[in-house]
């Protein structure tokens, strides 16, 4: 009988590692896109947020990107001295750190926007649309297990 209890942890725990193994391949695949230049983590998003009107201060654009300002402003950085953003004081208080996307991001922006097209095309071609929309859903809820007990809305760091 106790062998009987051992068998379904097995199971359960090889299941579990053939999970994790796709997952990996997965993550693997999506970072492996063609684009060349300007990647690296977060630089779709952040252009994407910056591309949407005005400056906004880096505070709150850690905020939306659920990233630890230090993080940020590191890759902030490296995107300014690509010529992607600009980073100025505000005007109301020069305390304030703002961003704004320059032509060259925009430009970049436009060129990552249309390989995420084309993947989107490559995912449709292999799914349908209510396999995508089951994806989508159990990526959200694995996300969601996975941030932990951090209270809602709440980066795990902070």
């Amino acid at each position: 009988m106790h062998n009987n209890q051992i068998q379904p942890d097995m199971r359960a725990q090889r299941q579990n590692e053939d999970l994790l193994a796709a997952l990996d391949r997965l993550m693997r695949l999506l970072r492996r896109r063609p684009v060349q230049g300007h990647g690296g983590r977060g630089t779709y998003r952040i252009l994407k947020i910056l591309s949407g009107g005005q400056g906004i201060p880096t505070r709150e654009l850690a905020v939306q990107l659920d990233m630890r300002s230090a993080s940020l402003n590191e890759k902030l950085a490296v995107m300014e001295q690509a010529g992607l953003i600009r980073r100025y004081r505000g005007q109301n208080d020069q305390r304030v750190f703002m961003a704004t996307i320059e032509p060259a991001g925009q430009a970049w922006l436009n060129t990552l926007r249309a390989e995420r097209v084309k993947t989107m095309h490559r995912i449709g071609d292999s799914l349908t649309k209510e396999e995508i929309q089951q994806l989508t859903d159990l990526a959200n809820k694995l996300g969601e297990g996975l941030a932990g007990d951090s209270p809602a809305g709440e980066p795990p760091w902070k």
